[in-house]
């Protein structure tokens, strides 16, 4: 869930900015400007009832400009706009919150999503259980 909800952020800045690049793994010393740096901070699951879970996660989008400050409140509006939904694994999911700050010319937003899935059991198929007919007596 955590790299699917990574991917489904990257596609939505590449759809808005496709000749930026968006690293994902690690920011490499002496990347071209401008990029979009995104990682996950606290992720987390827990069980709501049976095999519904809610995950709930918080990722940093990093924007490092090419020009200055005027780049980075337009593309802060963008942002604001381009992550409020994303799609992650064909279904939509919407953010609970998003900050933006800028420090040392770097745009910093810190985006929670939180949703709930289904897990299927992982139990044996029908096919390839045994039943032991001879109980204790």
């Amino acid at each position: 869930m955590i790299n699917a909800t990574i991917e489904a952020i990257a596609a939505a800045l590449h759809a808005e900015y496709p000749n930026i690049d968006n690293e994902i793994e690690e920011l490499e010393q002496g990347f071209e400007s401008p990029c979009f740096f995104i990682t996950s901070l606290s992720p987390s699951r827990s069980e709501v009832v049976g095999n519904m879970y809610t995950f709930d996660g918080t990722y940093i989008v990093q924007y490092f400009p090419k020009e200055g400050k005027a780049e980075i409140n337009d593309v802060v509006d963008t942002l604001n706009t381009i992550l409020d939904c994303i799609t992650i694994n064909g279904k939509l999911t919407w953010r609970k919150s998003m900050t933006s700050e800028t420090t040392d010319n770097v745009l910093t937003c810190t985006v929670r999503y939180a949703d709930q899935y289904y897990i299927p059991e992982s139990g044996d198929d029908m096919e390839s259980l045994t039943i032991n007919t001879e109980g204790e007596q």
